[in-house]
């Protein structure tokens, strides 16, 4: 008996332990678990801690080579002036110190750059391309010992060397330098005479060797900078030679959107960037267009410009969409631009209202906002210039444009209601009371030119009236629809109609046209009021 009490309780001391075993070892989390955590534990234990910023090493490697490579140029600077001034260094030599500070820099830096000391190495090549470049200057300008003809290709050599050594060194800071001399070295090589067309075939060459840097390493700043420079410098030159051969700026902008439409269709790093630089290299051709041509010419260039991006965008509308409708946008305000040179004022007018609604279409069934952003600008221009125009005669092309206008914002707003492009209501009831608004004012004026030969005081009773009623459309139309924005809107505008009556009408209308006028809102009034107690 006390031998098998003695296992019994062995048997209870072994399943005791092992179950303290398997209490001790690690468990695997549930699914059950795992969804049990808190979104704030979750977001913790997923998400990476973000490092802190390293400002010993961001301020010791990037900025101090690049405040103190100046404070060293200033230094050679003063030391030079020094020199010169206690008649040192003459002419000769300071060239040849030029030369071979610029050499020790470029060495310097090419092996700070082997030995990874990235930030100091850029610095000190770009020093020595600098150095190298107003060394040249200095020979030619200052001192003449060298003509132009030879000052120019030297600074043509400086600026590849620089374009090589970003191209090796993969460093897009050096290229925004190299582009920085090299626009200005026509500036900086002396010409009696200078030639407008040498001049943009440098500078076009110039630009297109930094767009396809810019494109092949993803220099997102080169891509910017080159091409503001290329532009600001076509307005200095342009300048600076009286206003005269615009034509060769006008042409010499058109070859710089023509490159950047290249490599945007054959290669896009950027989207947005790319896309804007399009827009932005559009408007600036077209502003160059209007100096240097004359109004027909400048009409066939835009109606060019239309035609190929439409071809582009019709070519690409199965294979790209977003391409597509980048080339429809430019597509739509070169034809909008093409219309304004063309057309009256009155037929302009129209013409782009329905260029408008047909780019506003165009964007939402190709689901674009860039197209809808396009078409929006346009249409809005349009109806700025639709409701700017007074309605003189009831029968007249202003008032033709506003039945298009009225018509074409009717189509849109159904479109947009059919096809839920916005998520929030808000933005359909606001333009709701747009288009209300805008038949309010259609009504206005339609009613002035009826009453223009009557007198003030009946114009004003007519235009009271054909509010209050337009008023009681909108209440019953909303009543029969169940649209309460719309009964709403008709009693604001009976009340704003009362209001108009009181401050503005009254004190000029006689006692007669006063108690017709009352009479008539005030029966108005009670119906409406009357008709709200019997309709649900």
């Amino acid at each position: 008996m006390d031998q098998e009490q003695r296992i019994a309780e062995l048997e209870a001391r072994v399943a005791q332990l092992e179950r303290k075993i398997a209490a001790l070892q690690p468990q695997k989390p549930t699914l059950t678990g795992i969804n049990n955590v808190s979104p704030a534990v979750k977001s913790h234990t997923v998400s990476e801690k973000k490092e802190p910023t390293d400002w010993e090493t961001l301020i010791g490697r990037v900025w101090l080579p690049r405040i103190f490579v100046i404070v060293l140029l200033v230094g050679i600077v003063w030391a030079f002036k020094a020199s010169i001034d206690r008649g040192y260094i003459t002419e000769p030599v300071r060239i040849v110190l030029g030369f071979i500070v610029s050499g020790w820099l470029l060495w310097m830096g090419s092996r700070q750059m082997k030995h990874q000391r990235t930030g100091l190495g850029q610095v000190l090549l770009g020093a020595a391309i600098c150095i190298v470049i107003l060394t040249t200057f200095a020979m030619h300008m200052l001192y003449g010992f060298i003509p132009a003809s030879l000052a120019f290709p030297l600074n043509i050599i400086w600026i590849a060397g620089g374009v090589f050594l970003s191209y090796r060194h993969r460093s897009q800071a050096l290229a925004v330098l190299s582009s920085l001399a090299g626009v200005f070295i026509p500036f900086l090589v002396e010409s009696h005479n200078p030639n407008s067309l040498f001049f943009v075939a440098y500078e076009i060459a110039l630009y297109v060797t930094f767009l396809y840097v810019a494109i092949r390493k993803q220099y997102l700043v080169l891509y910017y900078t080159s091409a503001a420079l290329l532009q600001i410098v076509f307005f200095l030159f342009f300048i600076i030679t009286g206003g005269e051969e615009g034509s060769t700026f006008a042409v010499g902008s058109i070859i710089q959107h023509a490159a950047l439409l290249l490599f945007f269709l054959r290669q896009t790093v950027y989207m947005r960037s790319q896309t804007g630089m399009l827009f932005t290299t559009f408007v600036l051709t077209t502003v160059w267009l209007n100096i240097a041509f004359a109004e027909v010419q400048v009409e066939w260039m835009l109606l060019g410009i239309f035609v190929l991006y439409g071809s582009i965008a019709y070519a690409l509308l199965g294979r790209n969409r977003k391409k597509a409708a980048v080339a429809i946008s430019i597509a739509s305000f070169a034809l909008a631009s093409y219309i304004l040179y063309v057309l009256e004022n009155e037929n302009e007018t129209i013409m782009i209202l329905l260029e408008g609604t047909l780019a506003l279409y165009l964007g939402i069934v190709l689901q674009s906002k860039l197209q809808q952003i396009t078409g929006g600008l346009i249409y809005g221009l349009s109806l700025m210039v639709t409701i700017a125009r007074d309605i003189e005669f009831v029968v007249s092309s202003v008032t033709f444009n506003w039945c298009v206008m009225l018509i074409t914002a009717a189509w849109l707003y159904k479109l947009l209601k059919q096809k839920r492009l916005f998520k929030e209501e808000k933005v359909l009831r606001i333009m709701g009371v747009g288009y209300a608004f805008l038949l309010l004012v259609f009504l206005t004026e339609i009613t002035g030119a009826v009453m223009r030969e009557m007198s003030f005081e009946i114009m004003q009773l007519a235009i009271s009236t054909v509010w209050a009623l337009y008023a009681v459309a909108g209440i019953l139309y909303g009543a029969r629809s169940a649209n309460k924005d719309l009964r709403r809107l008709g009693m604001a505008l009976l009340i704003i109609t009362l209001l108009k009556a009181i401050f503005f009408d009254l004190p000029f209308l006689s006692l007669l046209v006063r108690a017709v006028l009352f009479i008539g809102l005030g029966v108005i009034g009670l119906i409406v009021s009357r008709f709200f107690y019997t309709t649900k």
